[in-house]
């Protein structure tokens, strides 16, 4: 009883590992490719509700910050631009 108790312990963390990373995946593809508009450098507030609204120093401040582990070339690229508008 203990080796499936042990078993299914050790199931059930791998696959809350594999959820989590699905999770950051999808949203890191989020920001990427839905939020972020290449010609203004920026990401917008929501692309359905508000598509031409960019909140500089929380939205775009909170989605560098986010991306900076998974894609520190489009994080640079905002931040880039966040230190231009300033």
């Amino acid at each position: 009883m203990l080796l499936v108790s042990l078993s299914m312990s050790v199931a059930t963390d791998v696959g809350a590992v594999d959820s989590t990373q699905d999770n950051l995946g999808r949203a890191v593809s989020y920001l990427r490719n839905v939020a972020y508009n290449p010609k203004l450098l920026l990401c917008r507030e929501a692309p359905r509700v508000a598509p031409n609204v960019y909140w500089i120093s929380s939205d775009n401040l909170l989605a560098l910050k986010a991306l900076e582990p998974y894609d520190h070339q489009l994080s640079s690229t905002i931040s880039s631009e966040l230190v231009r508008l300033a």
